[in-house]
């Protein structure tokens, strides 16, 4: 063909020769912005994937946790329950030794020995009142202090802990001497004998063992 102007093709042609690529619709600018754009999305989409792995380790956490809790929780109140199992079957092996008052001024028997942990049990048979009073001189078990009445039909009980003695007397039928020693008559009389003498004090004593002991 000819003519004043150049035709499209030979414009292509001439780009191809002078070594410059042909234009596929997108320009050099809009290019540059699309590389910006995935440059900034790139980022979010790491951010988003981070905080999804976070979240699913935290899941993965609780979860074993909650099964921790599902196995320990019940163990615990198993290990509990045996406990006290244990401890109620110890206390139920303790003694308890008992002491009577008969229709007369004494306790018997005179001396009890038991193993710490163990009770003794004072029972009145008897018609008048009498009381169980520590003599703390000769006291190393424990319950100094002691002055409980003993009421006739009535019964009182102490626990001992710890090894030692307990020594005690009726104050309505035996009093202390000098040495802290019980001794008859008390304020309202003592055992007396067939010619109506006091000559033994309502007293008794306790020893208390080591728990085992002999």
């Amino acid at each position: 063909m000819t003519g004043g102007g150049a035709s499209p093709f030979g414009r292509g042609m001439a780009d191809v020769t002078r070594g410059n690529a042909p234009s596929c619709g997108t320009s050099e600018p809009d290019k540059r912005r699309l590389r910006s754009a995935s440059q900034m999305q790139c980022p979010r989409q790491g951010n988003t994937a981070g905080v999804a792995q976070t979240r699913l380790a935290e899941r993965r956490t609780m979860e074993v946790i909650v099964r921790k809790l599902f196995v320990g929780i019940p163990l615990l109140i198993a290990l509990i329950a045996i406990g006290a199992i244990q401890a109620l079957a110890h206390d139920q092996r303790k003694a308890v030794h008992q002491v009577v008052v008969p229709q007369e001024d004494r306790f018997t028997p005179f001396a009890v020995t038991i193993q710490a942990g163990d009770s003794v049990r004072w029972v009145n048979n008897d018609t008048d009142d009498h009381t169980v009073v520590s003599d703390d001189a000769f006291n190393t078990a424990g319950h100094q202090g002691t002055n409980q009445l003993l009421a006739s039909g009535r019964a009182i009980v102490l626990r001992f802990n710890h090894p030692g003695t307990f020594v005690y007397y009726c104050r309505f039928h035996a009093h202390l001497d000098s040495a802290n020693q019980p001794v008859a008559p008390g304020p309202e009389g003592g055992i007396q004998d067939a010619n109506g003498n006091f000559g033994t004090p309502m007293s008794g004593v306790v020893t208390v063992l080591p728990h085992g002991g002999d």
